[in-house]
């Protein structure tokens, strides 16, 4: 228990916020009077927006989407009033993706589908036929959150594509399951990727992307292509790989800034012949890159199937019971 002692916090305009209290428990001040914000506290919280409600059942997009009951019908439409830090909070069901990509541009943004009671990934489902990426992210400074939700594709087209038009740092991807139905080329592209068919330039970079918790089958090119800026991260992913495919496609060149981790994922295949876990192209260079705590189920037993180059950045990994090794 602290000695009692008085404080006073005030607003960037001068206005008093909270007034005189006195020292609780504990050394945390106890303050018993309303709290007023209309002075500003900057710098002291974490940046809050508004929460944005998307109901394709009852919903209406001339609604102000501020609640359940005047919620926005489709996800466009609340992207379309979003503004920085705002979360999108989308409800049950399919919703057809009506304009693509659906491009998130704005700081700190939150897209989450409302979760259903016992299961990983939420109810609510964002499907399209298309040629054209689901959705897109290109924040300046602080990218998405995007959790709870199913994202389906069966054109020749991407799940989330992370940074098209911009830099794009710290987009946390977690709780979702991407599936490809066979046409999708890949879950989730990150940053440079001009090797995966997408023709982004080489000077979009998408450093510190998360990417957690997800689940992923049936795309037709692979789940994840990324060459991302430093502290980019894959784990505790669920990723089936296709005939003749890769799971995770880690793109290195001499302009490359590897540093990532690929860590404690699960990959499946049919395909005990051709299919690869995580491939490797060139070499990297510098920074650094590590694969540790991934396992392999029914790949081939030459190592190079699990991990095509393992020199270097390899930790410890299982192909089934057995370790995979590093070259």
């Amino acid at each position: 228990m602290g000695s009692a002692s008085k404080v006073k916090i005030y607003g960037a305009g001068g206005n008093m916020i909270f007034g005189q209290k006195t020292r609780g428990n504990g050394g945390y001040f106890q303050f018993d009077a309303p709290v007023n914000f209309n002075g500003g506290l900057k710098g002291m919280f974490a940046p809050l927006g508004r929460f944005l409600f998307v109901l394709k059942a009852t919903g209406n997009d001339g609604n102000d989407g501020l609640s359940w009951a005047t919620a926005y019908k489709t996800i466009g439409a609340a992207l379309a009033h979003a503004n920085k830090y705002d979360t999108i909070v989308i409800g049950f069901g399919v919703y057809d993706a009506e304009t693509l990509p659906l491009n998130i541009t704005a700081d700190g943004q939150k897209i989450l589908g409302v979760m259903t009671s016992g299961h990983q990934w939420g109810q609510p489902s964002i499907k399209a036929l298309s040629t054209l990426s689901i959705m897109t992210t290109n924040s300046p400074n602080i990218g998405p959150e995007i959790a709870f939700l199913s994202i389906y594709t069966a054109g020749a087209a991407c799940g989330i594509e992370v940074g098209t038009t911009a830099n794009t740092w710290r987009t946390h991807i977690h709780d979702v399951h991407f599936a490809g139905y066979g046409s999708g080329l890949w879950g989730v592209i990150m940053g440079n990727t001009t090797a995966s068919g997408r023709g982004h330039s080489a000077t979009i970079d998408a450093p510190s992307t998360i990417v957690e918790d997800c689940y992923f089958d049936q795309w037709k090119a692979g789940s994840i292509h990324f060459n991302c800026g430093g502290g980019s991260v894959v784990r505790r992913c669920v990723i089936v790989v296709e005939t003749a495919l890769s799971g995770i496609n880690y793109y290195t060149d001499s302009t490359s800034r590897p540093f990532a981790s690929i860590l404690d994922n699960k990959f499946i295949t049919l395909d005990s012949t051709n299919a690869v876990g995580i491939t490797v192209d060139n070499t990297p260079t510098a920074g650094y890159l590590l694969i540790d705590g991934n396992h392999f189920a029914n790949f081939a037993a030459d190592d190079n199937h699990a991990v095509s180059k393992r020199a270097g950045y390899m930790g410890l990994n299982y192909r089934g019971v057995t370790v995979v090794a590093v070259s």
